[in-house]
């Protein structure tokens, strides 16, 4: 059960968006999101916004339940934040959600955040999470029309940064730099568009979108459908992947 404000419901989530969810989001007690995620050393601001806290505790929730399948590259980041617009101090004022790989100054009224820090959009609710989603699918850009889809993908760019920070140390930032025009040749774009679609196919940071898409891809197609938590080992999704998919992988992990 997840805390909600003035009313301990028992919730029942499906794998996508429900109406027992939609209203839940209204309720959810962004103190107590703030506190759980306190436990695992990370910080957060939400700016009460309900729907992000609600996405994100139960995010986190399933990285907890495969943390012993997912043990090589554990979730974590220092900090989760939801930002508006007119706060941001980074060129690219079309950006959504998004993890910086770097120590930089990125809201107005905020010191610097460190690397792997996470920040999303402050959205309305569930459903905007949703159709961005479900557009991003339909178009054959995103590889998951879950609602979680864009949350989870975030965390993912943490984690794939923070397995870099920890492999190089002091040298890991020369070695982000190199990696943000590293990419696929043709023939494995092609590959990697068919399984997790245009968007992972952009040659800038190429490396880092192929992660985080393949993994957002099967922990979300792994999510059972009558409750929000994984029914099956993610990793069992790889063996439906061609050879060619499964090699573009090891070089993603060999970085």
């Amino acid at each position: 059960m997840l805390p909600t404000q003035n009313q301990p419901t028992k919730l029942s989530f499906s794998a996508g968006l429900n109406c027992k969810l939609s209203r839940i989001q209204y309720t959810f007690n962004c103190n107590n999101a703030i506190s759980y995620l306190k436990d695992y050393n990370i910080k957060s601001d939400f700016l009460d916004n309900k729907p992000i806290a609600l996405s994100t505790t139960i995010a986190i929730s399933i990285f907890n339940k495969l943390r012993e399948v997912f043990g090589f590259f554990p979730f974590w980041c220092p900090s989760i934040n939801v930002y508006k617009k007119n706060n941001l101090l980074i060129p690219d004022k079309e950006l959504y959600h998004f993890c910086i790989p770097a120590e930089t100054k990125v809201l107005s009224h905020k010191q610097s955040f460190k690397p792997a820090s996470i920040f999303y959009s402050n959205i309305k609710s569930l459903e905007e999470l949703n159709f961005q989603a479900e557009r991003g699918y339909d178009m054959g850009m995103k590889p998951s029309n879950h609602f979680l889809s864009d949350i989870i993908h975030e965390m993912m760019h943490a984690i794939y940064l923070n397995r870099i920070y920890e492999k190089y140390g002091k040298g890991a930032f020369p070695v982000l730099q190199d990696l943000q025009y590293k990419h696929f040749s043709k023939a494995e774009n092609e590959v990697i568009g068919n399984i997790l679609g245009k968007a992972a196919t952009d040659p800038l940071n190429q490396y880092h979108e192929v992660f985080a898409d393949t993994f957002t891809k099967s922990i979300c197609d792994s999510i059972a459908t009558n409750n929000c938590s994984p029914s099956e080992n993610p990793l069992e999704k790889f063996k439906q992947y061609p050879k060619e998919f499964i090699n573009i992988i090891k070089k993603v992990l060999a970085v």
